[in-house]
């Protein structure tokens, strides 16, 4: 049975999504699940894509932000693969906010891979500084009411400024790490982490939840795969503390939305107290307020 992930939503035939919806209504997380043969395929899915990205644009590998997270680390891994390890280049881009552990996880991703590594120190010495003089220089103090938004935002614009000067010195493109749930949500900076900022997105079409299954499949260490996602974006930032809601509860409603099952069975299907027509509606809402991110920038006929 085809994956959420496998299927394109936009080309598959009323019987495959029929049998999509009625495996749901028996089990939602079956749609999501990953197994040795699931991983094969999205491995030579997207080392080809990522190899041929590379030949089409003329360039010679990859730049990425490592985090210490599930998303760089898979997106490096499969680049690697792709154009080799000594074609990627890890930057770790520390902040104020940055745990020691997220550097330890990203210098131990970046050792696995055998992939090149900045020294983050030179970063930390002014990152923050940075991010205080854009803070200044867009007249944003403490007391607006977004601040602590906008300051994130700055921080997701900061690194891609940084990503992008490094790739551009090395004739390298800048690889994105968004999965399939953060885009769905629109959970990205534009021009940063994700929409407008990037060059490519390889892990674009794949779950969260299925994400965390697939990496143990391709190596990625266990204390990357478990620990809460987070940006680094404020003290204490978690994306699911942001969001409001596990990355497992939002997978399961966005599989029923993509299949076109109406709230109440999605409700049904679940029968979580965590997923409810209200939470379905609130998640949807996000979804729908952010829809703009991803769309190309409009221009003026003349």
């Amino acid at each position: 049975m085809n994956r959420l992930y496998y299927i394109n939503f936009g080309a598959a035939s009323e019987k495959e999504l029929n049998a999509a919806r009625m495996q749901y209504m028996k089990n939602p997380m079956s749609l999501l699940e990953v197994d040795e043969k699931d991983a094969e395929r999205i491995t030579a899915s997207i080392v080809e894509f990522l190899k041929a990205y590379t030949a089409e644009s003329k360039t010679k590998g990859y730049v990425i932000g490592l985090s210490g997270g599930i998303d760089s680390a898979v997106s490096a891994a499969l680049a690697a693969k792709a154009v080799g390890n000594e074609n990627v280049y890890g930057m770790l881009l520390s902040s104020r906010y940055t745990a020691k552990e997220h550097e330890e996880h990203a210098f131990e991703v970046a050792s696995k891979l055998g992939i090149k590594t900045n020294d983050p120190a030179h970063v930390k010495k002014h990152f923050d500084e940075a991010i205080e003089l854009t803070m200044l220089m867009t007249e944003i103090t403490k007391e607006h009411l977004n601040y602590k938004l906008l300051l994130g935002n700055n921080h997701a614009r900061e690194r891609m400024k940084i990503l992008r000067g490094k790739a551009a010195s090395l004739g390298y493109l800048v690889l994105g790490t968004t999965n399939l749930t953060e885009a769905w949500l629109g959970y990205a900076t534009i021009a940063g982490d994700g929409f407008k900022g990037v060059d490519i997105e390889p892990i674009q079409r794949l779950p969260k939840t299925s994400e965390r299954m697939y990496a143990r499949y391709i190596g990625i260490p266990e204390q990357v795969i478990r620990k809460a996602p987070t940006a680094g974006l404020w003290e204490n930032q978690t994306d699911e503390g942001e969001i409001g809601m596990a990355y497992e509860d939002i997978d399961k409603i966005m599989t029923g939305f993509l299949l076109g099952i109406k709230n109440e069975d999605i409700v049904k299907a679940n029968n979580k107290p965590e997923i409810t027509r209200q939470t379905i509606e609130a998640i949807i809402a996000r979804v729908r307020a952010n829809e703009f991110k991803a769309k190309p920038e409009p221009f003026a006929l003349l």
